[in-house]
């Protein structure tokens, strides 16, 4: 399968960015460090920010924009 970091890439040298705004899972960051109502096994979280991805979507965008994105991401998956 391709990875987060080729798509990445892909888009990237296609001139569109991405960001990654959920590195790590909510429960592994310092404010939920000794928390007792946090489950000690979030495995799916753990795994969506493995593969969480954001690219643009903002209310400026122009549908020209959208189109592009699109056709970006249908070309990496194709």
């Amino acid at each position: 399968s391709k990875s987060r970091d080729t798509l990445v890439k892909h888009l990237k040298e296609r001139g569109v960015d991405t960001a990654i705004y959920y590195p790590v899972a909510l429960n592994r960051t310092p404010l939920f460090q000794g928390a007792k109502t946090i489950p000690l096994n979030c495995s799916r979280a753990d795994d969506l920010t493995k593969l969480s991805l954001s690219i643009p979507i903002y209310p400026e965008l122009t549908d020209e924009e959208v189109i592009y994105v699109i056709d970006i991401l249908k070309e990496f998956w194709d």
